[in-house]
């Protein structure tokens, strides 16, 4: 309901644990400190209150957007791993939450720790669609409406997960290496942009 709601949504996002308002207390110390640094170097008052949005806010809020996107890239690559360690759990005949449950044991982090949150919230009586939906709130991957699509269509009406996984894993596949193929296509368009700017 708060207007900075976005930032509650980024630093979860970016994967920070401690909390929002110790956060705001760590911009806040960033932010004095920044100021009071550039105060001292240039020893001008206007500099450091021109300089002071730039240190102070635009610079956390870019480290914040770098580890959120450092986290998602990470996960869209484990993510078909972890599809597939799903579909091999299925085809196993282990049930739903033990092949979450294996991700979240197996795999390393962000993807382990993010499938093992979601293994306790079905644990603790959260259906599966519904802990897959917190998980993409927490993430925010691109890829993760197909996997919650997946499973809540499969619940609801039936059919095969373990093949409708296979097909997912392939896609989710495909995007990657598409991705790939367009920023190699795009980077000397890329790099000359960052010169010429």
């Amino acid at each position: 309901v708060l207007p900075l709601k976005w930032l509650n949504e980024l630093v979860v996002q970016a994967g920070i644990t401690v909390g929002m308002p110790r956060v705001m207390m760590y911009w806040g110390g960033f932010f004095a400190v920044s100021t009071l640094v550039i105060l001292f170097m240039s020893g001008s008052f206007g500099a450091a209150l021109l300089a002071a949005p730039v240190t102070g806010l635009l610079l956390p809020w870019f480290y914040l957007v770098r580890r959120r996107a450092k986290k998602m890239t990470l996960f869209g690559k484990q993510l078909p791993e972890a599809v597939d360690l799903i579909t091999r759990s299925l085809k196993a005949g282990h049930p739903v939450p033990v092949a979450i449950s294996m991700v979240a044991r197996e795999m390393p982090d962000p993807i382990g720790s993010e499938f093992g949150m979601v293994a306790d919230e079905v644990t603790f009586g959260s259906d599966l669609v519904t802990a897959l939906a917190n998980m993409h709130t927490r993430v925010g991957h691109p890829d993760l409406p197909l996997l919650i699509s997946s499973v809540s269509i499969q619940s609801a009406t039936g059919g095969n997960l373990r093949e409708i996984l296979d097909g997912l894993s392939k896609v989710v596949r495909a995007r990657l290496k598409m991705k790939a193929k367009i920023r190699a296509i795009s980077a000397e368009g890329r790099i000359s942009a960052v010169f010429l700017s």
